[in-house]
């Protein structure tokens, strides 16, 4: 023994000078026939793939230099500079690894078990010298695994699994020298969650509390300060709208989803595709703008997401998400059919082009 998908930092480290996320921008939907502007839609995070960078160390910026290849899958999904001068980071679907802050080469400093863990997220260096972060179990959508706790703590040569609600693989944990355990949840009541915690017996020792509602980032600095980002809950129904140029909101679109994502519009503008997660895996649905209804085109117990229409407004493409990969699909707008063809993850074909 010894980070599906993100989270975050979805920032990077605690020092804030890691480079390891950026926010992609969301795609824009095109509308042919209307002029009324368009779905929004939220944003979403990826980790950053190549070679991992630091800044200068000063305050007053500069260009980023290369410290190293990032090994494995090249994705990194969370890292933290050490007081020492070492910058441990995780990459997605391997090990935890460690490399000097002037550069060279990483080396492993903790492997994963294949046969029970998928990942590590969200390293943080405590004040010991020990590091923190959660393991990514096999077996569950959440990564916690059965009965396995995910907040870990590393001393070096064992790792210790620390019970408590703040090991899912987006909590995001960290540890404040005022001796208290930050997280995030994003559960009924999402945002920065805080709990007393004692480092030296590995517990929590008080009741969770709210400090930052609807925070969606986490980042705690040596003397304790706070920095959070608040954003959407896509664990919350949601609503698509129309928006004017201005931004002003025109009239809603469909019904209530939770989970809805990334809406798409098709060609002829009458009917957009979206993702949703109301039985608590997200299926691809499509809404007729003209008479309001609503199909559900997805069923599989697997995650369907990421709907767009293949060059007709007759024929989407999808992806499928299972623990460990993902294919494209594609499937009839109107829900006949089912879903066919495989194209390797993320690539799709409609005839004349790869998008």
């Amino acid at each position: 023994m010894v980070p599906a998908s993100r989270t975050s930092p979805r920032t990077g480290c605690g020092c804030g000078t890691w480079t390891g996320w950026s926010r992609a921008p969301s795609p824009t939907s095109r509308t042919p026939g209307r002029s009324r502007g368009h779905p929004t839609h939220a944003s979403s995070s990826t980790p950053t793939t190549g070679s991992c960078g630091r800044y200068p160390p000063t305050a007053d910026g500069g260009r980023p230099t290369a410290i190293c290849e990032i090994p494995a899958t090249g994705s990194i999904i969370g890292g933290a500079w050490g007081a020492s001068g070492t910058i441990a980071f995780s990459v997605w679907r391997d090990n935890l690894y460690e490399v000097a802050a002037s550069g060279g080469e990483p080396k492993p400093l903790v492997e994963i078990d294949p046969a029970t863990q998928i990942d590590f997220h969200f390293p943080s260096w405590l004040p010991d010298g020990e590091l923190m972060y959660v393991t990514h179990w096999k077996g569950e959508s959440g990564g916690t695994g059965e009965g396995k706790p995910g907040l870990t703590i590393f001393d070096g040569k064992r790792q210790t699994g620390i019970p408590g609600p703040f090991g899912d693989s987006d909590d995001s944990p960290v540890y404040s020298p005022a001796g208290d355990l930050m997280y995030l949840s994003r559960g009924a009541t999402p945002g920065v969650w805080t709990v007393p915690f004692d480092l030296k017996g590995r517990r929590a020792t008080g009741t969770p509390a709210l400090v930052g509602p609807d925070a969606v980032t986490l980042s705690a600095s040596s003397d304790g300060s706070l920095l959070y980002a608040e954003g959407s809950n896509l664990n919350v129904p949601r609503q698509m709208v129309w928006l004017d140029r201005t931004g002003k909101v025109i009239e809603t679109v469909g019904s209530r989803h939770v989970g809805l994502n990334r809406p798409s519009l098709s060609p002829d503008g009458r009917r957009v595709a979206f993702s949703a997660a109301d039985n608590g895996n997200h299926d691809v649905w499509v809404l007729d703008l003209i008479t309001g209804t609503e199909t559900r085109l997805t069923f599989s117990p697997l995650d369907e997401f990421d709907p767009e229409w293949l060059g007709s407004s007759s024929r989407l493409a999808y992806v499928e998400r299972s623990e460990m990969e993902g294919r494209v699909l594609s499937i009839n707008a109107d829900g006949t059919g089912g879903g066919s063809g495989s194209w390797p993850p993320w690539t799709a074909w409609d005839g004349h082009r790869e998008m």
